[in-house]
Formats: C-alpha cells, sequence, structure tokens
C-alpha cells in the first residue's frame, strides 16, 4: 500500500474488508493493520504530519454481520455480505462500481458488500446440483436454481415470444414468485445466473448383506429395497454372513 486512505474509506486487504478512521494519536496499538509489529502501511500515511487532511488515522477491520445472502440488484440475485463501520461515513473508491450497497433501511452504521468469488459456483458444487434436464423435469424429477432456492415448474407451455416457455415458482424465503425460463432453465440468456435451474439430487436408499468370503453360486453384492428383504435372503449365506447395512446415495 502506497496511497493515503481518505478518513472513512473501506478498502479491502488480503480477504480482509478494513476502514480508515480518525484518531487522536493515531496509536498502532489500537490499528487493525498494525500485525505484530508489521504494518503494510507507510507511517506518513497514518500521522497528521504527513497526511494531506493533517489528521491521525488508524485502520480497523470490518466486523461480519450474520451470514452471505442474495439481495436483489438491477433485478439479478448477488450474493453480500453486511460489515458493520466505525461511525464514519464511508468512502467508496473509484473503480469499485456495484461492490457497495447499502442495506435497507438506510444505516448510517452498516454496509453490504459484494462478495468477489464466484459463490454461485461454490453452492453449485456444494449441493452437488446438476444441470436442468427438461425431460426429467417434465417426469416430475425435483428442480431448484442454482444458489439452491426451492423451485417448482408449474408450466411447460407458456405461450412468449423470446420463447421462455417454462414457469417455475422461486421460494424466496417468505413467498415464492413466478418466473419464466428458456427450455434449457437460463433465466438469463446472455449470462449464467443466481436464477437459473438446476436438477436437485434425489437421496436413494438400499440395504446390501455384507458376507465373508463370495462364490459365484451366491448372489451377493445385491441392493435391496427394504432392511426386511434384504434380511429375508440372509439364510442363503450360511455362515459367511456378517451383516445387513444401509447404503445412502445422490442421483
Amino acid at each position: 500500500m502506497t496511497m493515503e486512505r481518505k478518513i472513512g474509506e473501506i478498502f479491502e486487504y488480503k480477504g480482509e474488508w478494513y476502514q480508515c478512521i480518525k484518531s487522536t494519536d493515531g496509536a498502532c496499538m489500537n490499528c487493525d493493520m498494525n500485525f505484530d509489529g508489521k504494518c503494510p502501511i507507510p507511517l506518513k500515511e497514518c500521522a497528521g504530519s504527513g497526511r494531506s487532511d493533517k489528521s491521525y488515522v488508524i485502520f480497523k477491520r470490518l466486523e461480519k454481520i450474520g451470514e452471505p445472502e442474495y439481495l436483489l440488484l438491477d433485478g439479478k440475485k448477488v450474493l453480500f455480505c453486511g460489515f458493520m463501520l466505525f461511525k464514519e461515513p464511508p468512502v467508496i473508491p473509484d473503480g469499485f462500481n456495484r461492490k457497495f450497497i447499502w442495506g435497507e433501511p438506510l444505516n448510517a452504521y452498516q454496509i453490504f458488500i459484494e462478495l468477489k468469488q464466484n459463490q454461485e459456483d461454490m453452492e453449485e458444487k456444494k449441493l452437488n446440483l446438476k444441470p436442468f434436464d427438461l425431460e426429467a423435469a417434465k417426469a416430475g424429477k425435483p428442480v431448484c436454481t442454482r444458489d439452491g432456492s426451492k423451485a417448482r415448474i408449474i408450466c411447460f407451455d407458456y405461450k412468449s415470444s423470446d420463447d421462455y416457455s417454462i414457469i417455475a415458482l422461486v421460494d424466496n424465503g417468505d413467498n415464492e414468485m413466478p418466473y419464466k425460463f428458456s427450455k434449457e432453465g437460463k433465466f438469463n440468456p446472455n449470462c449464467t445466473d443466481a436464477y437459473d435451474l438446476m436438477m436437485l439430487p434425489e437421496k436413494k436408499e438400499g440395504w446390501v448383506n455384507i458376507i465373508k468370503t463370495a462364490t459365484p453360486k451366491r448372489n451377493v453384492g445385491c441392493l435391496y429395497d427394504t432392511r426386511e428383504e434384504a434380511l429375508s435372503h440372509v439364510d442363503s449365506l450360511n455362515d459367511s454372513y456378517v451383516a445387513t447395512v444401509k447404503l445412502e446415495w445422490e442421483e
């Protein structure tokens, strides 16, 4: 860092967010950029004698408010995280565009910051979502949005001039909102969107009998729908039987 931060300015450093605030003496012990005595900021940018505003400043790390959440921005869901400010009017540096947005109702002491990492992809991998499959959806397989919101398709043949013929109700927490999608499950034709439809894996389960040794004549490794069905075949396994276990997987 080799630039003077304005009082109230919000900035990122190594994945953390900080705010430049006014101090009576600029004591390093009160500054969160003092990493065991090794500060990345030149002293002249903190001391009143070296700053253009003649003020002493320190840099405080912003504390998160709750968990990240999706907010509507220009009609799209974008992942933001709330941070508490230090009673200084925030100064937004040039070039950040839509990275900052005030919370509603307006609160002078908190701000929501758009997270830079691709959270949609992370959420998609965490939920083990699959690409949208029109025929599977028509067959009643469960669907959701790319960010994991519950969705239920109510129409596949909506008459639309833009060929967006799927109508689905998306659960926003307090209520369901209707949106239209293409046959590929796209919400926005120009980009990957958090509202895109995805296939939600179905949880499956079955029971198998475990034995010590296997022979070609024994029907082992079979998957049964219920524990009772699996146990009904135990007698044929003789003294090789060990246990009946439950398996769970997703499809």
